[in-house]
C-alpha cells in the first residue's frame, strides 16, 4: 500500500507505504484459507512514514466451524449468507512502542474497543444503526435480537479456541526462535482484562476455560533454568510471595509458577482446578531437611514468614527453621523451651546463655514476625514462650543464693545491685505473678533502719518510705523505727501488698497505738519533738483518718495536745476545753477573767482545733465569753484589731451579730475612737474617699484589707458599695458643707467634689435605681455646680431668681442648650457637670429640662416685654435670631401639649393673653399688633377669612388648640354620582361623533337654533346639540320638528350669565371639562382624598399649590355656580357631577350657607350632603 503526495508534475513525494516482508505463496494460501477449522501464520511488516521506518511482528490466527448446530443461528446464517468465522492478531515485537489497545474489526477496525491484548476479527452481524456491534444484551438489543444472538455466538464460541491456538503458537514460536520477552506469554496476552464491559469479561472467562492442561503455557521462574510448564503439573504462587519461595521449591523439584492477584482471580472465575503453592505443601516438600546449612540467614527468614502467613502453626514441626539469640536454629516442637527476651532481659541473667533465647529479630526487629511470635496462639502450638516472672523464678537459680545480704550495697557493680533488682521488680509487677515464687530469693531492699537485701514475709510486712521525706516525715519513720519497724523505697501494689504496706494514716496509727499499748512502755519515752511530730502527721493526714470512724478511739486516747498557758502539759482531746471559735488567744492575756473547770487547749491554728472537736473536746461558747468574761475597750489599744478580727471571724458571730452591732467596736482609719459599723465608709471607693476626705468616717485599713471580716461589718451597716441611700448621703454632705460657714473645707476643693459627685451619677445611673421618691428628694438637694448665663440674655430680660449660689438642686437647673427657651426661669448646669450626649440620665425623663409651666412662664416674660414700649431691649437679639427663639418655644410647648405628652392643658393658658406671634416671614416680629391670642386664630380657613394662622405659627397645631385656637374639619364623604352606576363612561366628544353619524345616516331634518339668555342671543346647532343631550334631542324632535330650517326656532335659555351659558354650549360640543373651568382631575381627586385628621399646615401656610386651591376665585365660583344650575335645568348628569365635586372644595366658612341653598335648588345630593357635614363638623365656628 502506498500514500503520494503530488506537489508539481515532475515531483512526486511519498508519505505512507506499508508493506508485508515475509510474504510468499505458504502465507497466501493460509491468508487465504475459506475451509473449518484453524490456521495461525505471522506477518511481519514494515511501514515507511516519511523518511522513518518502522517494524511490527504480528502472530494471527483465523478459523470457525463449517457447519452451525444451533438451528436459529443456522437459520440466520443462511438468510444473511454469513460463516461463523473470525480471527484473533497479537502484535508480539515492534520497533516502536504500539499504544493502541486491542479492538473489534470486522475486515475493516470499528469503533469499539475492547481492552484487550489482542483484536478480534469476525464476521459480525452490524446492528441497524450501523454504528457498533450488538454485544450486550442489553434494552437496545431487543430490536436485533437475532444479531445479537450471532454476534455473541462469533465471540463466545468461535473466538476463544482461536485465541488458545494463538497462544501456543506464540510460546511455540518463543521456543523456537530461542527469544525471550520480559515477560512470559501468558501474561502479555492475558485475556482477562480491566474491562467494564461484561461481554469482554465472559470472553475472557471462555478463553481460560479453554486453556489446555496437558500444554506447556505457564513459566516456571527457577525450574530447569526457566522453561514453561503443563497446567496440571504446575503449582502456582501469589505474586506477593518472595522468589526463594520458588526457588527453594525448583530446588526440590516443584515446577512454580508465579502469578499475578488478577490471574489468580481469573482461574478462579473460569473455575480452573490448579495447584496453590500453601505452607503446609513446603513443609511436606521440607519436612526433615537439613535447609539451615544450604540456605543463608535472609532467606530462612522469609521463608519462615511465608510457613507463619496462614497462622497456622502446627506444620512448623521437625523443620530447623527457629532463630535463636546465638544466630543459629533451632526445631520447632523440641522439648526445650525458648524464650522471648530483650537483649536487657538476658544481660539480667548473664548466666544462662544465649542458647535459651530467641533472636531479636523476632522480638523486636521484625514487625510481622514480633506480632506472630508475642501471640498466645503461636505461643500454645510451639515451644517458644514468653519471658515473664515464671520465667524468671525458673532461672533465678543461676543468678542468686538463698540467704539474706545484710549491709547490702546498691551501688555495687556486681549483680545484685540496685538496678539489678529494680529491673527483677519490674519483670515481677509487669508479670502481676504471683510473690510466692520468688520468697525463697532475697529480693526485698530494706533502707531504713539499715541496707539490706532480705525474703518476702508476709507475717512481718515492711513499710514504703520515699526518697527524699521531709523533715516531719523523717522524724516519724525514725519513732517507728524506734518501734521496731523496718522500711523499703519499694511501693506497695495489689502484688506485694501482703508483703509491703503503704505507710498510711491508718496504718502508722496501727503502729503507733501498738506502742502504746506495748508493756515495755516505749510510747512514754517519746521527747517532745516525738510527740509534737506524731500531732504534726496526725494533723497534716486529718482528712484520711477522718473519713475512718475506726481509728477515732485510738486518737481519743492519744495524751498527745498542748495546754494553755502551760505549753508542755498534754491531754487527750476530751480531757480540755477549747476557745470559742476563731477567737484570737493573745488578745485575752490581760482581760481573761474566770478560770475555766478544764485546762485550755493551745492550738497553732483552726486545724488542729476542729481536730480537737471532733474527738470530743468542748467549745466554750463565744455568745458566754464576750457577754461574761470580757470587757471591751473604748479606745483602739494593744493588738485589739486582732482580737476584733477574731471575733468577727469566729464562725458562732451570728450569735452576737445583733448586739455587738449597736457596740462602739470598731476601730476606724485616721483615729483611735471606735465607731459604729454603719457610721463607716469603704476607703476604696472613689466617690467616698473624694467626698469624705479625711473625715472619720473610714474603716480601718486591717479590717478593710480582710475579706472576711469586711463581710461580717457589711451585715452590720458598713458602707461599701454606692447604693442609691450611699449616694444620698454624699449628695447631702456637699450640700451641708457649701452651707456651713465654719467650714474649713477650701471652695475649689468642695467645688471639685461637687463635680466629681455629679460625675458619678451621671456614669453610674444604670446602676443606680432610684425609686421616685429618692429621685424626689435627690433632686432637691442643692449640690450641683451652677454656671451663669450669657451677659446678652440677662441684659434683655435678666432671671426670675437672682440668687442661686454656687450649688443648686437638678430641679432647678437645666442643661444649657435650653438657655433660649427658659433662661428667664431656670439655672444651668456648670459646663463641668454637664453629661455626655451617651449618658444615661438623658434617658430620664424631663433630667436637664426645663419644664413646660417654665418654658411658657418664660414666653409670657417675653410676650410682657413686647407690650413695654418703654424698654425695646429685645431688639439686641434681631429679626431672625429672635424668629429662632420663638421657634423653639413653640416647639417645645407643642410637644408638650400632644396626646402622648398632655404635660399641659387648657388651664394652663391664661384666656386671651396675647403670646403668639402670628406674622409672615416678610412681617417685623417687634410690632404689638402681631402677637395674638390662641383664641383668635383658627386653623384650616383661608387668608381672607378672620382667624388665619400665619407662617409662624403653622405647625404648632397641638399648642394652637390646647392654648383655645378652633379649627375647620373637612368632612369626608365619598361621592355616590348616580352617573357612576347608570351612564355609560364615554368621552363627550364621541357621542358628539356617534351621534352626528346617526342622523346623517338617517338623513334627520333638524335646523339651527336661537337660545334668549338674559335678552342676548346665543345661536347654536341642533344637530350638534340632539347629538350632545338626551334633552335637546328630545325638544327638537318633538316640540320644533315642524319649524323652518330656513328660520331658525328662538328659544328662551336658562337664567344665567350669557357667559356662563356660553360655556356651558362649549362642553356639550364636546370641549373637555379640563378646559372649560380652567382645572385638572387631580384637583377635583383632592375631594376623595381629605380627611378630618388634615392638621391646619396643609390648609394655611406651607404650599403655594394648596393655598391657591383653597382661595376662593369669586369669578370662577359664579361660573360653577351657573353651570351647576344650566346642568340641573338641561338634566346632564355628567356634568353635574363633576361640578359638584368641584364646587365641594371650594366650601368654606363664609359661603357654606349659599352652596347648600345653591345645591337643593338644584337637586345637588352630593354637594347637598357635604355642606351639612361641614356645618355639623364646624358648629362652633359658625
Amino acid at each position: 500500500m502506498h500514500l503520494e503526495k503530488n506537489s508539481s508534475p515532475n515531483d512526486i513525494k511519498s508519505l505512507w507505504e506499508v508493506k508485508l516482508t515475509n510474504l510468499n505463496d505458504e502465507l497466501r494460501k493460509k491468508r487465504c484459507f475459506a475451509d473449518e477449522g484453524a490456521k495461525v501464520f505471522p506477518l511481519e511488516i514494515e511501514m515507511l512514514v516519511g523518511v522513518e521506518k518502522e517494524t511490527q511482528s504480528w502472530m494471527i490466527c483465523i478459523g470457525g466451524e463449517g457447519e452451525i448446530k444451533e438451528q436459529e443461528l443456522k437459520s440466520f446464517a443462511k438468510k444473511n449468507k454469513m460463516k461463523a468465522r473470525g480471527g484473533v492478531a497479537a502484535l508480539y515485537s515492534a520497533s516502536k512502542e504500539y499504544k493502541e489497545k486491542g479492538r473489534l474489526y470486522s475486515f475493516l477496525p470499528l469503533p469499539q474497543k475492547t481492552s484487550l491484548p489482542v483484536h478480534l476479527n469476525g464476521i459480525w452481524a452490524s446492528s441497524s444503526v450501523r454504528e457498533n456491534i450488538l454485544l450486550s444484551n442489553d434494552n437496545l438489543a431487543e430490536l436485533d435480537r437475532s444479531k445479537l444472538e450471532w454476534n455473541r455466538f462469533i465471540l463466545l464460541e468461535i473466538l476463544p479456541p482461536l485465541y488458545v491456538k494463538l497462544l501456543k503458537a506464540l510460546v511455540k514460536f518463543e521456543e523456537k526462535r530461542d527469544v525471550k520477552h520480559k515477560k512470559p506469554i501468558i501474561d502479555l496476552f492475558w485475556p482477562l482484562p480491566d474491562s467494564q464491559l461484561d461481554y469482554i469479561t465472559e470472553f475472557g472467562i471462555k478463553v481460560l476455560k479453554a486453556l489446555p492442561t496437558n500444554v506447556p503455557l505457564f513459566w516456571s521462574i527457577f525450574f530447569e533454568g526457566g522453561s514453561y510448564v503443563n497446567l496440571d503439573e504446575a503449582c502456582f504462587g501469589h505474586e506477593y510471595d518472595d522468589l526463594f519461595i520458588f526457588k527453594i521449591l525448583a530446588d526440590y523439584g516443584n515446577k512454580s509458577v508465579k502469578l499475578t492477584e488478577k490471574q489468580l482471580d481469573g482461574f478462579k472465575k473460569a473455575e480452573i482446578d490448579f495447584s496453590l503453592i500453601s505452607p503446609k505443601q513446603v513443609h511436606e516438600t521440607l519436612k526433615n531437611q537439613d535447609i539451615s546449612k544450604h540456605y543463608d540467614w535472609n532467606d530462612l527468614i522469609k521463608l519462615l514468614k511465608f510457613f507463619i502467613k496462614d497462622k497456622d502453626y502446627s506444620h512448623l514441626k521437625d523443620i530447623e527453621i527457629l532463630p535463636l539469640a546465638n544466630n543459629e536454629f533451632a526445631k520447632f516442637g523440641d522439648p526445650t523451651n525458648y524464650y522471648l527476651a530483650t537483649k536487657g532481659q538476658r544481660d539480667l541473667l548473664p548466666n544462662v546463655g544465649n542458647h535459651h533465647f530467641v533472636h531479636d529479630i523476632c522480638v523486636f526487629s521484625d514487625k510481622i514476625l514480633k506480632e506472630i511470635f508475642n501471640s498466645k496462639k503461636f505461643q500454645d502450638q510451639t515451644n517458644v514462650k514468653k519471658f515473664d516472672a515464671k520465667t524468671l523464678a525458673q532461672l533465678l537459680d543461676f543468678e542468686l543464693i538463698h540467704k539474706s545480704i545484710p549491709n547490702w550495697d546498691p551501688n555495687s557493680h556486681n549483680i545484685p545491685n540496685k538496678n539489678w533488682i529494680d529491673e527483677i521488680w519490674n519483670i515481677i509487677l509487669n508479670s502481676k505473678a504471683n510473690l510466692n515464687l520468688f520468697e525463697q530469693f532475697p529480693i526485698l531492699d530494706i533502707c531504713y533502719p539499715c541496707s539490706e537485701l532480705t525474703f518476702l514475709n508476709s507475717r512481718m510486712p515492711v513499710l514504703e518510705c520515699s526518697q527524699n521525706m521531709g523533715q516531719n516525715d523523717q522524724e516519724l519513720v525514725d519513732i517507728l523505727c524506734k518501734f521496731g519497724h523496718k522500711f523499703t523505697l519499694r511501693r506497695t501494689t495489689d502484688i506485694s501488698k501482703n508483703y509491703i504496706i503503704k505507710r498510711t494514716p491508718g496504718n502508722v496509727i496501727k503502729l503507733i497505738d501498738e506502742a502504746r499499748t506495748k508493756k515495755n512502755k516505749v510510747f512514754s519515752c517519746l521527747s517532745e519533738n516525738e510527740i509534737c511530730s506524731i500531732r504534726n502527721y496526725i494533723v497534716n493526714n486529718w482528712w484520711h483518718l477522718k473519713s475512718e470512724s475506726k481509728y477515732n478511739h485510738i486518737l481519743r486516747k492519744l495524751s498527745i495536745w498542748p495546754t494553755f498557758p502551760k505549753k508542755n502539759e498534754y491531754k487527750s482531746p476530751p480531757d480540755g476545753l477549747l476557745f470559742p471559735e476563731k477567737i484570737s488567744m493573745f488578745s485575752l492575756e490581760s482581760r481573761y477573767t474566770k478560770q475555766a473547770e478544764k485546762p485550755l487547749f493551745f492550738c497553732q491554728d483552726d486545724q488542729e482545733r476542729n481536730i480537737l472537736k471532733e474527738l470530743g473536746a468542748n467549745v466554750l461558747g463565744l455568745s458566754d465569753f464576750v457577754r461574761s468574761y470580757f470587757e471591751f475597750p473604748r479606745k483602739l489599744e494593744g493588738n485589739y484589731v486582732q482580737f476584733i478580727k477574731s471575733i468577727l471571724k469566729s464562725p458562732n458571730f451570728r450569735e452576737i451579730e445583733s448586739w455587738i452591732s449597736n457596740k462602739c467596736v470598731i476601730p476606724q482609719r485616721f483615729s483611735k475612737n471606735l465607731k459604729y459599723a454603719r457610721d463607716l465608709y469603704d476607703y476604696n471607693v472613689d466617690l467616698f474617699r473624694i467626698t469624705f476626705e479625711s473625715s472619720e468616717k473610714f474603716l480601718h485599713h486591717e479590717l478593710q484589707s480582710d475579706s472576711e471580716c469586711l463581710e461580717v461589718i457589711k451585715r452590720m451597716g458598713f458602707k461599701d458599695t454606692v447604693t442609691v441611700e450611699n449616694f444620698l448621703s454624699c449628695a447631702r454632705a456637699i450640700d451641708e458643707d457649701s452651707q456651713n460657714r465654719r467650714s474649713r473645707i477650701n471652695e475649689n476643693v468642695l467645688n471639685h467634689r461637687a463635680v466629681q459627685v455629679v460625675n458619678y451619677l451621671y456614669d453610674n445611673f444604670n446602676n443606680l435605681p432610684f425609686s421616685e421618691n429618692e429621685w424626689s428628694n435627690l433632686v432637691s438637694i442643692r449640690f450641683v455646680p451652677t454656671s451663669n448665663i450669657d451677659s446678652l440674655y440677662s441684659e434683655i430680660i435678666p432671671q426670675k431668681f437672682k440668687n442661686f449660689g454656687k450649688f443648686q438642686c437638678f430641679k432647678s437647673l437645666c442643661l444649657p442648650k435650653y438657655k433660649s427657651i427658659a433662661w428667664t426661669q431656670v439655672g444651668f448646669l456648670d459646663v463641668s457637670v454637664i453629661p455626655s450626649q451617651d449618658s444615661s440620665i438623658l434617658k430620664k425623663e424631663k433630667f436637664g429640662t426645663p419644664s413646660a409651666d417654665q418654658v411658657l412662664d418664660h414666653l409670657r416674660e417675653i410676650a410682657e416685654n413686647i407690650f413695654k414700649p418703654e424698654s425695646r431691649k429685645l431688639d439686641k437679639l434681631g429679626n431672625l435670631n429672635f424668629r429662632n427663639i420663638l421657634n423653639d418655644i413653640y416647639k417645645f410647648l407643642d410637644s408638650a401639649c400632644e396626646d402622648e405628652v398632655l404635660e399641659l392643658g387648657k388651664c394652663d393658658f391664661k384666656t386671651k393673653e396675647r403670646i403668639f406671634l402670628n406674622i409672615d416671614p416678610n412681617e417685623n416680629p417687634y410690632d404689638a399688633r402681631n402677637w395674638v391670642a390662641a383664641s383668635e386664630l383658627i386653623l384650616n380657613v383661608s387668608r381672607k377669612e378672620d382667624g388665619f394662622v400665619k407662617d409662624s405659627l403653622s405647625k404648632y397645631e397641638s399648642l394652637l388648640k390646647t392654648a383655645g385656637s378652633g379649627k375647620v374639619f373637612i368632612p369626608r364623604i365619598t361621592p355616590n354620582f348616580t352617573t357612576n352606576n347608570n351612564t355609560p363612561n364615554v368621552p363627550q366628544s364621541q357621542r358628539v361623533f356617534d351621534g352626528l353619524t346617526k342622523f346623517l345616516l338617517d338623513g334627520s331634518h333638524l335646523h339651527d337654533v336661537t337660545f334668549i339668555v338674559k335678552n342676548e342671543e346665543i345661536r347654536a346647532n341642533r344637530y350638534v346639540l340632539a347629538a350632545a343631550s338626551d334633552y335637546f334631542y328630545n325638544m327638537f324632535c318633538k316640540n320644533y320638528q315642524e319649524s323652518n330650517p330656513t328660520e331658525p326656532p328662538e328659544i328662551p335659555g336658562c337664567d344665567i350669565d350669557p357667559k356662563s351659558f356660553r360655556i356651558f354650549l362649549s362642553w356639550l360640543y364636546g370641549e373637555p371639562h379640563e378646559n372649560i373651568l380652567g382645572t385638572t382631575n387631580s384637583e377635583i381627586d383632592i375631594l376623595s382624598d381629605e380627611s378630618n385628621s388634615n392638621n391646619g399646615s396643609d390648609f394655611s401656610n406651607d404650599s403655594n399649590d394648596e393655598n391657591a386651591i383653597r382661595e376662593v376665585n369669586e369669578e370662577l365660583f359664579c361660573l360653577l355656580m351657573d353651570l351647576l344650575k344650566a346642568s340641573d335645568y338641561y338634566n346632564d348628569k355628567i356634568l353635574k357631577d363633576k361640578l359638584e365635586a368641584k364646587l365641594a372644595i371650594h366650601v368654606k366658612l363664609i359661603n357654606v350657607e349659599e352652596i347648600r341653598d345653591h345645591a337643593n335648588k338644584c337637586q345637588a345630593t352630593y354637594l347637598r350632603d357635604y355642606c351639612e357635614k361641614f356645618i355639623e363638623t364646624n358648629s362652633d365656628l359658625l
